[in-house]
């Protein structure tokens, strides 16, 4: 039974990293880190510690990277990419983040992979009506911002990785990759 070497969490394709040394690891995460806090963009890249926790997967976090700030009457959101250097199952690794949304107030500090489950928050917090209102403001927001700090981010990755797409996958589970090719 194979298995692929990649996993990618929310990243748009494969951004491949293949270190042969240790200190080729920490050199590229220290490389990712130092670019992603250049850009004027965000609101603030802060230095993230701790191992994901995939199985065959596991990596290493980067950056927690903040978008600019939403405020609503009761909160505010903003959010979030934790940026982070994967291995890979059988070499490398890969480049990759997990986006949260990160929702703040007076009596909450809260954390969301997607707007549905904020909402289902938020329908226990305020009548159907406002519940309904807040969803539509923060999945407009979410789908205006989103996409802005991805390719931010996505520009950083591709100055020091290889992109590939998946080409095949088996029921085996081995899986062949196909290199992106740079436009000029």
């Amino acid at each position: 039974m194979g298995a692929p070497n990649f996993y990618v969490e929310d990243a748009s394709c494969i951004f491949a990293v293949d270190p042969q040394e240790s200190w080729e690891w920490q050199d590229i995460m220290d490389n990712v880190f130092n670019t992603l806090e250049g850009i004027k963009y965000f609101y603030s890249v802060l230095k993230e510690d701790g191992h994901t926790d995939g199985r065959n997967y596991e990596g290493k976090y980067i950056a927690a990277v903040y978008s600019p700030e939403k405020y609503y009457a009761e909160f505010n959101i903003c959010l979030c990419f934790k940026v982070m250097l994967r291995n890979a199952y059988h070499r490398g690794g890969n480049l990759d983040y997990e986006l949260e949304i990160v929702m703040e107030g007076p009596h909450r500090d809260d954390r969301y992979y997607s707007v549905a489950e904020l909402y289902d928050d938020l329908k226990y917090e305020y009548s159907a009506k406002r519940a309904i209102q807040y969803e539509k403001w923060i999945t407009k927001w979410v789908e205006s911002e989103e996409p802005r700090m991805r390719d931010a981010v996505e520009r950083v990755f591709e100055m020091f990785s290889d992109k590939y797409v998946v080409a095949a996958s088996f029921s085996n589970g081995e899986t062949m990759y196909t290199k992106i090719k740079e436009e000029k």
